[in-house]
């Protein structure tokens, strides 16, 4: 065996190789190109498929615990539940609302407003922050 040097000269490496005029075939480096044409390749995807969200993107919803979700009492006459699965019932009354129950319907019910948009953005708010849906009842 051997090796070329880095004026091109072929120099044996084993006393036992018999003398050689031509050089065993060399790559032309291409295989190298190759290899880091495909490691740039899968960088750039890597890093396109974690881009963060773009500033025109919706700010991050921060609900936190409260005992009572909901408009007060006596503040309006028409009233829009925020209801969801009842499966949801133990990780939104320790987490969110303090105050949901399970209705006759079957039905978790997180929530009351006056408002239906208010309603509408609880909704949403706590659909995109459980993972889970949640509606306004109308």
């Amino acid at each position: 065996m051997g090796y070329i040097n880095d004026k091109g000269e072929y120099i044996r490496t084993s006393i036992n190789e018999p003398p050689s005029q031509t050089p065993p075939p060399s790559g032309n480096g291409c295989g190298c190109l190759v290899i880091i044409l495909i490691i740039v390749g899968l960088l750039g995807y890597c890093s396109n498929s974690q881009q963060l969200p773009s500033p025109s993107s919706q700010s991050p919803i921060n609900l936190t615990f409260r005992s009572s979700c909901g408009s007060s009492l006596g503040s309006g006459s028409t009233w829009y539940a925020v209801v969801g699965d009842k499966r949801a019932y133990n990780t939104v009354r320790n987490q969110y609302c303090g105050d949901s129950f399970i209705r006759p319907d079957g039905l978790l019910q997180v929530a009351s407003f006056t408002s239906s948009g208010e309603a509408e953005k609880f909704a949403n708010e706590l659909s995109q922050t459980t993972g889970l849906s949640f509606y306004v009842k109308y």
